[in-house]
């Protein structure tokens, strides 16, 4: 660890330190613009503190930052290899895939909302879903088929899988006229993958005329067919109703009228 002090040599002769590594030193002077301050004024003396004290840390660097949401990424910067943590208040850079990525620090506000709290408790629930998984070698496997750029591990996969339910975009009745044998065709999918659709066919007085399982269909994943087996003579306010299942157990239900 070392200590930079830093000032202006004048009527004053004020200067300020803080206690950072050498990389970091080589950090400020670039962002708070140190390099216009006479070399004579900067110097390096050792330092036994294990801890950054950024309390004192040029406020050039806090206008600097304050008002920015941007992140930066730096690469191959021998400086700031292994850099993590808390930067002059303002900053914070954390290693990320292998790169050091440089915002402004976050804030958060004491005060909780109602919607957070829900947000907070489906995400933990999330995240527990997600650690079962992998810690089974096949579901692990399965959720690392769907990998993206985003979603880098199978971890990431399978908490989005928990998160989001499955989307019906369009069922297609255009086919069905209440006889047997007749094909429905429902587009259903999922951020990762659909695991089930079940079909349910409905009278006009909303009694089940008949139920089952589609079938997904053969090239296309969002695809799934439903062939009826009953005949229904009263296809007047007949109701289809389909449920789609995902691999994480959401559903999502949607009534379509013929």
């Amino acid at each position: 660890m070392l200590r930079l002090t830093y000032g202006s040599a004048g009527k004053d002769d004020r200067y300020e330190s803080c206690v950072f590594d050498q990389s970091c030193a080589k950090l400020l002077r670039v962002i708070s613009n140190l390099n216009s301050v006479p070399a004579e004024c900067c110097m390096f003396v050792p330092s036994i503190s294990g801890l950054c004290d950024m309390t004192s840390v040029d406020s050039r660097v806090d206008a600097k930052f304050k008002n920015s949401n941007k992140m930066s990424i730096v690469n191959e910067n021998p400086l700031l290899e292994g850099a993590s943590g808390k930067f002059a208040r303002v900053v914070v850079y954390r290693r990320v895939r292998g790169k050091v990525v440089m915002a402004k620090r976050p804030t958060s506000s004491t005060e909780v909302s109602e919607k957070q709290l829900v947000v907070r408790k489906s995400f933990k629930k999330a995240a527990g879903y997600a650690k079962r998984q992998n810690a089974k070698p096949e579901v692990k496997s399965l959720y690392a088929q769907g990998l993206t750029a985003k979603k880098h591990n199978a971890f990431l996969v399978a908490l989005s899988d928990y998160l989001k339910a499955p989307e019906i975009a369009e069922v297609n009745l255009t086919g069905y006229t209440g006889a047997t044998g007749q094909t429905i065709l429902i587009d259903a999918s999922d951020d990762f993958r659909v695991a089930a659709v079940s079909v349910e066919i409905l009278n006009a007085e909303g009694v089940a005329i008949e139920s089952g399982a589609a079938k997904a269909g053969e090239g296309l994943a969002d695809a799934w067919t439903y062939v009826t087996t009953t005949e229904n003579a009263a296809i007047a306010g007949t109701k289809v109703q389909v449920t789609a299942t995902d691999f994480a157990g959401n559903a999502t239900v949607a009534t379509f009228d013929k």
